[in-house]
C-alpha cells in the first residue's frame, strides 16, 4: 500500500526553514503536499529552505524532477535548496543520478 506523503513546516530558525517529509516522493506524493509547499516556497524568508528527508521511504523520476523545479525557483530569488538525511536507499538514487552536485545533500 502507498504511503501518501505528509510534510510539516518548522519555524525558521537562522538563515534556514526546515519542512520535513514522511512517506513516498513521487507524483501522488507531490501531489498531496504542492499547494502546501508553494504557499510555503512564496512566504520565505530565509536563505536556505532545507528538505528534511529522513522519514521519505521512496523517490521516482517526478520526485526528484519536481526537487529541481523547486531548486532552480529558489536559485531565481538568490535562494538554497539543500536535502537533509535522506535514507540509504533514497541517498543511492540521488548519488546515481549526481543530485548533490547541485543540491547539496547532508
Amino acid at each position: 500500500m502507498e504511503k501518501i506523503l505528509k510534510m510539516a513546516v518548522g519555524a525558521a530558525s537562522g538563515d534556514s526553514q526546515t519542512v520535513k517529509f514522511d512517506g513516498e516522493f513521487d507524483k501522488a506524493g507531490q501531489s498531496a503536499v504542492k499547494e502546501e509547499l508553494e504557499v510555503v516556497i512564496k512566504a520565505l524568508t530565509v536563505k536556505v529552505l532545507v528538505f528534511d528527508f529522513s522519514a521519505v521511504d521512496f523517490i521516482n523520476s517526478q520526485g526528484i524532477g519536481y526537487l529541481m523545479d523547486i531548486n532552480n525557483h529558489l536559485k531565481k530569488d538568490a535562494k538554497e535548496l539543500h536535502i537533509k538525511s535522506p535514507k540509504a536507499n533514497v541517498l543511492d538514487v540521488f548519488k546515481a543520478i549526481g543530485l548533490p552536485d547541485v543540491i547539496p545533500v547532508k
